[in-house]
């Protein structure tokens, strides 16, 4: 039986029509069940075809979350060396105002600091301790 052809379809005898008719029904069934398994096919398809976009776009969205990630970690790196720049600065600053000072203290002739220091401690305290003195000894006078 030729579907698709235009040709006339010859009367066919009683016997031979049933047979048709049931070829022709499998053949439908046949068909259905093909259109089935096609219409499946096509959804498989477009399910996975959405699947891959949706994939995709969770992919373009992580890097470009890194890429900002990757960008705001390379200011703070940044920010963080230059800092650590200053800072190595004014610590070989600092070490060179020490070694000066230190080696202005060992060419002076003085005694050294700690002993000047105490020094005028021990002169400061006799200083008030005079004036203690003199002040009661004032005091006594004028009672007297």
């Amino acid at each position: 039986m030729d579907l698709w052809s235009n040709s006339p379809v010859k009367a066919e005898t009683s016997g031979q029509g049933e047979i048709n008719a049931a070829a022709s029904s499998q053949h439908d069934i046949t068909l259905s069940q093909m259109d089935e398994r096609e219409l499946k096919r096509e959804r498989r398809k477009q399910s996975n075809r959405e699947s891959a976009r949706r994939s995709r776009l969770r992919k373009q969205q992580e890097c470009e979350e890194l890429a900002q990630k990757v960008t705001d970690l390379t200011a703070i790196n940044g920010a963080l060396r230059s800092e650590l720049d200053q800072l190595k600065k004014a610590c070989e600053d600092m070490k060179a105002e020490n070694s000066q000072l230190m080696g202005e203290m060992e060419q002076s002739e003085a005694p050294s600091v700690v002993t000047t220091l105490s020094i005028q401690i021990d002169t400061s305290k006799a200083h008030h301790g005079n004036n203690d003195l003199h002040h009661n000894k004032n005091n006594n006078d004028n009672k007297g």
